[in-house]
Parts: structure tokens; sequence; C-alpha cells
């Protein structure tokens, strides 16, 4: 099977509004801050009961017998250990749900970006076979081009060849594929193409195209050069 014949990988399906979901989200975060505030309050004002109740314990005038003190101090002492757990519990859940989110954001950006990397990787698949299914049919005798051509087909599905398609530029894996076919391609074939245009224009290193101007057969100006001024449309005013 042909590699530039495989379905693309499904990209995560995005939210309907990714707007609100943030909205949403805030908010939540903002309730949630909120709430441990107002508990941390209550968990004060526990500690100044508690306080007061010992003090009371302390003084002999005091209004609360040592029994009493004891029962006031364990319920208000248990009230309090009780805050302090659901706080935490709170802080924990909110800090859970940031690092889900900030998981399922990264999850979402590395696929974008597989996707990203396999369409370019397609792409010059694409590129490359058809560069070196036009050298083999130039180069070769008929006889010899359907078995050029099953060989093409799986030198594309190697994963050094993949690997090459990935990092390096079309015109090396074309050099590449053609020395391994014991053919040599012919360079002017392509002088018109897009991607051999764009490595004249880049000037990339080993390029058969690095240094050379675009064909002439070609619609794209060089880089950097000026768009050439349109035409003057003739008027009834201009001297002859």
């Amino acid at each position: 099977m042909e590699l530039n014949r495989k379905s693309a990988p499904e990209a995560h399906t995005q939210p309907a509004d990714p707007a609100g979901a943030r909205t949403e989200t805030c908010a939540r975060e903002d309730r949630t801050g909120k709430d441990v505030r107002l508990l941390e309050e209550l968990i004060d004002i526990g500690m100044d009961l508690a306080r007061s109740v010992r003090e009371q314990a302390l003084d002999p005038d005091g209004k609360l017998g040592a029994g009493e003190a004891a029962t006031a101090f364990a319920h208000i002492t248990k009230s309090v250990r009780l805050t302090i757990a659901l706080k935490n519990k709170l802080i924990e859940d909110r800090d859970r749900a940031t690092r889900k989110r900030a998981e399922a954001a990264e999850s979402e950006a590395q696929q974008r970006r597989r996707t990203l990397a396999w369409n370019r990787s397609n792409e010059r698949v694409r590129r490359v076979k058809h560069a070196v299914r036009q050298a083999i049919e130039r180069d070769v005798d008929e006889s010899d081009v359907e078995n050029l051509l099953a060989d093409l087909n799986e030198r594309l599905e190697d994963e050094d060849i993949l690997a090459d398609l990935r990092e390096r530029s079309v015109s090396e894996v074309v050099a590449r594929i053609c020395r391994g076919l014991g053919i040599k391609p012919d360079w002017r074939l392509w002088e018109g193409e897009d991607w051999a245009i764009a490595e004249a224009e880049a000037g990339v290193p080993g390029s058969p195209y690095a240094g050379r101007r675009p064909a002439a057969n070609s619609d794209r100006p060089p880089a950097g050069a000026e768009e050439p001024a349109p035409p003057r449309i003739a008027t009834g005013s201009d001297p002859p």
C-alpha cells in the first residue's frame, strides 16, 4: 500500500465554543477561590473560639467548668479540622482540574503538530514520487519502468526515507532514491516546480537549484523582487 494513500491522523474535536469553555473554567476557579477564602475565615473564627475556651478553662473565676470546657474545645477543634480538610480538598480538586486541562491542551497541541507534520510529509511524498517517476520514465527502457516504479513505492515506505522526508529537502531525497535505483535525475525537469523554486529562493545547501533564478516558465517572481507595475490604461486625454 502506498504511503500517500493512507488516512491522515484524526485531530481531536475542538470545543464548539472555546471562549465559552474558558469563561466557564474561570468562573469555576473564581468560585473555588472564594470558597477557600470563606473556609479560611471559618478556620480563623474556630481558632479564636478554641483560644477563648482555653482561656476560660484556665481562669479560676471562669464560667466554664473543666468538663464543659473540654467538651466545647473538642467540638470546636473537630470543626476546625473538618474545615481544614475541606479547604485542602477544594484546593487539590482545583489543582487536579488545572493539571488535567493543561494535559488535555498539550495533547491537542501535540495532535495538531502530528497532523501538520503528516500533511507536510505526505505532500513531500507526492512531490518526490512524481519527480522520481518522471526520471524513471525518461531515463530507462519501457520494459524496466514497472519494476522500478514498484521499487520506488517500496522505498517511499522505508523508515529512513520517511525520516529524510521530514528533515531533508525534496531534491536531496529525490537524488538519494534515484541513486538507489541506478538512474540519473535530469534536474531541468523540475525547474518550474514549486519545491524547486522554493529551494532556489532559499538557497538550500546541496540543492541543485541553490543560487539559480526561478525557471523562466514560472509565474513566481524571485524572492524580494518587486511586483511589476500594472499596465497603463490609455484615456482620451492622454497626449499622443
